[in-house]
């Protein structure tokens, strides 16, 4: 049970999706499964929905993005997403299925932390995007992010960028932070510049001791250019980029 999306209703003075935020970006994810040891427990870290195709396939025991070769006239291509199949199962019932498998055993577990406690994936983040435009870019501010007046949803009509700026933005939310950034996108050949001196607009928000009932509401106060958070920004665009 999940959804593809979540939606402003006001919060930050926005409305609709088109945005990085938690309200946006942040859905629920339910996932039964009848040999799972884990029922009615929580995941802990961020997943993303590109993971649940791969997981899918591994609960289905179907070759994908780890069949080193063509299956019965299926050729597997690498999926962007992870297998949350190693979290529903459990280290045991994963390793039974894995040693059955003819492809190779991909480390995805971090150490386990006791026998009834739910394993932790070496992936601690998700990502999400979305593209913004605008007839010019705007000045980067400390402490509201996007000028909301300035940027819009894009003109999808427009297939070059005459009468509008593109720029694509990338969400990476830990379970501590989540860090935004924005990079020009050409809409011509629809390719991201990505090198660092074309990055446009940073921000950082700090959601750490953060409570159920203030859900989101830190990401208000642009930290990117906090002293405190330099290191941590740095960081976080290493693993962005």
């Amino acid at each position: 049970l999940t959804a593809d999306h979540g939606m402003h209703n006001g919060e930050k003075g926005m409305w609709e999706k088109w945005t990085l935020f938690d309200e946006a970006t942040r859905v629920p994810l339910l996932i039964a499964h009848p040999q799972s040891p884990f029922h009615g427990q929580h995941y802990p870290l961020p997943v993303e929905l590109l993971d649940i195709y791969p997981t899918v396939l591994d609960l289905l025991h179907i070759p994908g993005q780890r069949a080193p070769k063509p299956f019965k006239g299926f050729k597997p291509y690498p999926l962007q997403g992870k297998s949350l199949a190693p979290i529903i199962l459990g280290n045991r019932l994963w390793n039974q299925q894995q040693s059955s498998r003819r492809d190779p055993v991909v480390p995805v577990l971090q150490s386990q932390r006791d026998s009834r406690s739910m394993p932790l994936l070496l992936q601690d983040f998700a990502v999400s995007q979305v593209l913004k435009c605008s007839p010019s870019f705007p000045t980067t501010t400390t402490t509201t992010g996007l000028d909301l007046q300035q940027w819009k949803d894009c003109d999808l009509r427009l297939s070059h960028h005459t009468h509008e700026q593109a720029l694509m933005g990338y969400a990476l939310r830990t379970p501590q932070f989540k860090y935004i950034a924005y990079f020009p996108f050409n809409r011509s050949s629809w390719k991201v510049q990505l090198l660092q001196p074309s990055l446009q607009l940073q921000e950082l928000y700090d959601h750490r001791n953060e409570s159920t009932s203030e859900l989101s509401h830190r990401e208000i106060i642009n930290l990117v250019q906090h002293p405190d958070y330099k290191n941590i920004v740095n960081q976080l665009k290493r693993q962005l980029v």
